[in-house]
C-alpha cells in the first residue's frame, strides 16, 4: 500500500481544492483501508464544503472517525457556527452534538445568542448545547492544566463569558435556566454580574440564580458557592444557602471545607448562617459522613447562628454516635452549652474511651458544679495521660500555689494542711515555690515559707534549705526553723539540733535543747509500747507504724541514744 499512501498524502497537501471531492468520495470506498486513509488526508485540509458535508453525516460517524476530529481542535468550528443558524433540524442537532463531542468552546457564544433567542425554534438544543460545554470547560479549568492541549482553559473562558453574562442578565427574556446554570459554572465569586444579582434579592434574576445555588449537584456550581467561605465580603445570600443545603455530597464537601481548625474568614461567615434547617429534618445525615468529616460538621453547628437547642442536636449525636477525631471536637464544643443535656452529656464523657474526650470532659465539671466534680478531678491526678492531669489541675484551680499563697495567712491551720495537701498534688510547682521564699530577701517571707512548707507537708524535700535557716542572723527565724525541723525526725534533723545547741543566743539554745528532749521522749515512748506488746503483737507493730515513727527506734536490745550524744560523723553526714 505504499503507493496508495503517497497518493492520499499528495491529495492531503495540494493547494488545488478539487482534492477535497476526491477525498469525499474516498471515505465511501468500499475499502477500510481507503476510507481511513481518505479521511485522514480530508482532515489535513480546510474545505468549508466539506467540513459541513462531515457534520452533516456527523451522527453516523463512527467514533473513531469523531475522535479523531476532536484531536484537530477547530477543525469543525465553522460548520457548527453555521448549522446553529440553520433551519434544518438534523443539520441543527449535529452542530450541537459536534461542539460538545469536540469541546468546541469557541462555539458557546454562538450557542449562547441562539438559545437567548425567543423565535428560535431550537433554542433549547442550543442551550443543552451551551450547558454541556460549560460544563466540560469548569472542569478542565477545575483540574491541572494539560499542557498536551494548546488551548488555555483560562483564556477560553475569558472569551465565552459574556455571552454568559449577557444571557444570565436577560433571563426574563428568554426563560433559559440552563444558560443561567452555564454561566454559574464559568463565573468566580467576584464576577460582578453574579455579585449584582445576589446582592439585589429585587433582581428577577435573583430567585432562579438562588434555586440553581442551592439545588445544583454540579461540581463546578458547589465548588463556587463553597468559594464564598472564604470572601471576607461574602453576600448574605450565599451564606444562607449554604447553610440551607442538606444533600450529603455538598455537605460532605462543605465539612471537608471547613476542616477542624477553620480560617478566621471560614469562622466569620459561619456565624452569618442563621438556620440549618437539615439538623430539625434530618439528623441522622450526619451518619453518611466519614471520620475526618465529622469535624467539620460540628463546627459547622456550633459557629453558626442557629439555635443553640439546635446545635446542641448536632453536637450531641457526635459525641454519641461519631468517631474519636469528632467526638473530640464536639467535646471541646459542649462547654458553650449550658442546662441539664449538656450536663449529662459531661457526666458520660468521663466513661469514654478516650483520654483526650474525657479530658474535655473533665475541664467542664467544676464550671457546670457537677456532684462529685472534686473527687472526679483528684483521682484524674494520678491518670496515665498527660491530658488528663491538666484538665484536672485546671479544674482545681483554687488548689494552684498562686491562690493558695495568695489567701495563705487568712486560713486556719486546719485549712492551711487540709488545702497543702491538696496542693502539692494539683501543683507540681508549690514545693519549687516554697524553695524559692526560703531564700526570699525579707525575714517574714522566710518565716512565712517555714509555715507553708509544714502546711504542704513538704519537710523532707525541702528539709537541706531549712537546715540552711539555722545560720540565719535572725535568732527569732533561727528558733522558728527548730520548731519546724522538730516535726520530722531524721538523722539530718538530730544533727541539725545538736549544731543549734552551740548557738551564740540563749533562747535559740534552749529552743534546741527542747526539741530533742522531745524527740527523744518520743523515742523512749515507743521504746516502752514495743517492749510491752506480747512477741506475737510486736511483729505487727513494727509492719504497721510509719517509717518515720520508727526510723530511730531501735529492738529491745538496744536502748535508745541519749539526747545529747553527738551522732557518728558519718550519719550527721
Amino acid at each position: 500500500m505504499p503507493g496508495l499512501a503517497t497518493t492520499f498524502e499528495l491529495l492531503a497537501n495540494t493547494d488545488n481544492e478539487a482534492a477535497a471531492a476526491v477525498l469525499l468520495a474516498g471515505i465511501d470506498a468500499s475499502q477500510r483501508d481507503v476510507r481511513d486513509l481518505a479521511f485522514a488526508a480530508l482532515l489535513c485540509r480546510r474545505n468549508a464544503a466539506a467540513e459541513l458535508h462531515i457534520l452533516r453525516r456527523w451522527a453516523d460517524l463512527s467514533d473513531r472517525w469523531k475522535t479523531q476530529i476532536a484531536e484537530r481542535p477547530g477543525w469543525l468550528s465553522a460548520a457548527i457556527r453555521t448549522a446553529v443558524v440553520n433551519t434544518d433540524l438534523k443539520i441543527y442537532e449535529c452542530g450541537c452534538s459536534a461542539a460538545v463531542f469536540t469541546r468546541d468552546y469557541d462555539s458557546i457564544p454562538v450557542l449562547a445568542n441562539a438559545a437567548s433567542d425567543p423565535a428560535n425554534p431550537y433554542a433549547a438544543l442550543a442551550a443543552a448545547a451551551t450547558l454541556e460545554l460549560s460544563e466540560l470547560l469548569a472542569d478542565e479549568l477545575a483540574g491541572p492544566r494539560d499542557y498536551r492541549i494548546r488551548r488555555d482553559p483560562q483564556l477560553q473562558r475569558v472569551h465565552v463569558l459574556a455571552a454568559l453574562e449577557r444571557a444570565a442578565s436577560s433571563l426574563e427574556l428568554h426563560g433559559r435556566r440552563e444558560l443561567l446554570e452555564a454561566f454559574l459554572l464559568l463565573a468566580n465569586r467576584e464576577n460582578a454580574v453574579l455579585k449584582r444579582i445576589l446582592n439585589a434579592p429585587n433582581d428577577r434574576g435573583f430567585m432562579p440564580l438562588v434555586d440553581l445555588l442551592a439545588a445544583s449537584s454540579r461540581p463546578g456550581i458547589e465548588r463556587l458557592l463553597l468559594s464564598y467561605l472564604d470572601d471576607p465580603h461574602a453576600p448574605l445570600s450565599a451564606m444562607q444557602i449554604i447553610g440551607r443545603r442538606a444533600d450529603v455530597s455538598f455537605l460532605r464537601q462543605l465539612v471537608r471545607k471547613i476542616g477542624a481548625e477553620p480560617a478566621p474568614t471560614v469562622r466569620a461567615n459561619l456565624r452569618r448562617i442563621e438556620f440549618i434547617p437539615w439538623i430539625i429534618a434530618n439528623l441522622s445525615v450526619l451518619d453518611a459522613l466519614r471520620e475526618q468529616e465529622q469535624p467539620g460538621v460540628v463546627h459547622l453547628a456550633v459557629g453558626s447562628s442557629a439555635p443553640r437547642q439546635h446545635v446542641l442536636e448536632v453536637v450531641a449525636y457526635v459525641l454519641l454516635h461519631g468517631k474519636v477525631v469528632g467526638r473530640r471536637i464536639a467535646a471541646d464544643a459542649l462547654a458553650e452549652f449550658n442546662g441539664p443535656k449538656a450536663d449529662e452529656l459531661t457526666l458520660k464523657l468521663m466513661d469514654d474511651d478516650d483520654s483526650r474526650v474525657r479530658a474535655a470532659a473533665a475541664r467542664q465539671l467544676r464550671v457546670r458544679n457537677l456532684p462529685g466534680a472534686t473527687q472526679r478531678l483528684l483521682e484524674l491526678l494520678d491518670s496515665n495521660h498527660e491530658g488528663e492531669r491538666e484538665a484536672a489541675r485546671a479544674g482545681l484551680v483554687e488548689f494552684s500555689w498562686e491562690r493558695f499563697s495568695a489567701n495563705f495567712d487568712a486560713l486556719t491551720p486546719e485549712a492551711r494542711a487540709a488545702s497543702g495537701a491538696l496542693v502539692c498534688r494539683v501543683d507540681p510547682q508549690a514545693v519549687d515555690n516554697v524553695r524559692a521564699e526560703l531564700d526570699a530577701p525579707t525575714r517574714s517571707r522566710r518565716k512565712r515559707a517555714l509555715e507553708m512548707a509544714v502546711a504542704l507537708n513538704a519537710l523532707a524535700q525541702l528539709q537541706p534549705q531549712i537546715v540552711s535557716l539555722l545560720k540565719d542572723e535572725d535568732q527569732f527565724l533561727r528558733i522558728d526553723t527548730i520548731n519546724t525541723l522538730a516535726q520530722l525526725d531524721n538523722p539530718l534533723t538530730r544533727q541539725a539540733l545538736r549544731d543549734a545547741l552551740l548557738d551564740q543566743h540563749t533562747l535559740v539554745q534552749q529552743a534546741a535543747e527542747a526539741a530533742l528532749a522531745n524527740l527523744t521522749r518520743a523515742d523512749q515512748t515507743q521504746s516502752s509500747v514495743i517492749a510491752a506488746e506480747p512477741e506475737a503483737s510486736r511483729e505487727t507493730v513494727l509492719l504497721t507504724k510509719p517509717f518515720s515513727a520508727l526510723s530511730n527506734t531501735t529492738p529491745e536490745a538496744v536502748p535508745p541514744q541519749p539526747a545529747l550524744d553527738p551522732l557518728p560523723v558519718e550519719v550527721a553526714q
